[in-house]
């Protein structure tokens, strides 16, 4: 596996399948998966962003 060395592999849920807090806690990467219907409301993704900790991310 020499030709993956400085890979970073991230692990993460499409969608939060527990409450935040516990994912929060479990694992600091979440896909948001609900923008194939259409996009989320501004304001939910900035409480979200408020809520979870800084190293956390969220991907489309």
């Amino acid at each position: 596996m020499g030709g993956f060395r400085g890979l970073e592999v991230k692990v993460g849920c499409c969608g939060f399948p527990v409450s935040k807090g516990k994912y929060y806690e479990a694992l600091n990467l979440v896909e948001v998966n609900a923008t194939f219907y259409k996009y989320l409301d501004s304001k939910l993704l900035m409480k979200w962003r408020r809520e979870a900790p800084k190293d956390f991310e969220f991907t489309v």
